[in-house]
């Protein structure tokens, strides 16, 4: 026994043994195992999303056939009368608006047609204004001329008497 030991040569420290053929070949059958349970599971829930998509569009259809048309004419009738009415309100503000901007264009217009009122009354106030001072002024020079005038005058026969 002791040679048998001797002939078996030895591997060297830290490397795994060579594995056999038969291990090999079991650890290859378990991974596929483990992937064919994989592929049943996914699988599995696929089919069953699958036929929750049919079912669901099964459920779909049945309700969009039986389910009855609600709106009914009467239903129709009232929507046409209350866009209707709508429609008449817009109109009506529509034409207030105008009326009303027809008013602001009238009331524009009037205070522009004051304003030049006022100027032109205070242009002639200040007309007004120089006419009295020069009124005065000439009045002043008047009365001025008329006391240097009026000194006593003597009137002297003239020759053409004579």
């Amino acid at each position: 026994m002791a040679e048998e030991e001797d002939t078996k040569p030895l591997a060297p420290k830290g490397t795994p043994p060579e594995p056999n053929l038969v291990e090999r070949m079991e650890g290859l059958q378990g991974w596929m195992a483990e992937i064919e349970r994989k592929q049943n599971r996914t699988l599995y829930f696929g089919g069953a999303a699958v036929v929750l998509a049919l079912l669901a569009a099964a459920a779909a259809l049945f309700l969009a056939i039986t389910t009855p048309d609600t709106a009914s004419k009467d239903d129709l009738d009232d929507l046409e009368a209350q866009v209707q009415t709508l429609q008449d309100q817009v109109s009506e503000s529509a034409q207030k608006e105008n009326a009303l901007k027809s008013v602001q264009a009238t009331v524009q217009a009037l205070d522009q047609r004051i304003a030049g009122a006022e100027q032109k009354a205070s242009q002639q106030a200040g007309e007004i204004a120089t006419l009295k001072q020069q009124l005065q002024q000439q009045q002043a020079q008047a009365a001025q001329g008329a006391t240097t005038t009026t000194t006593p005058t003597t009137t002297t026969p003239s020759k053409q008497g004579k």
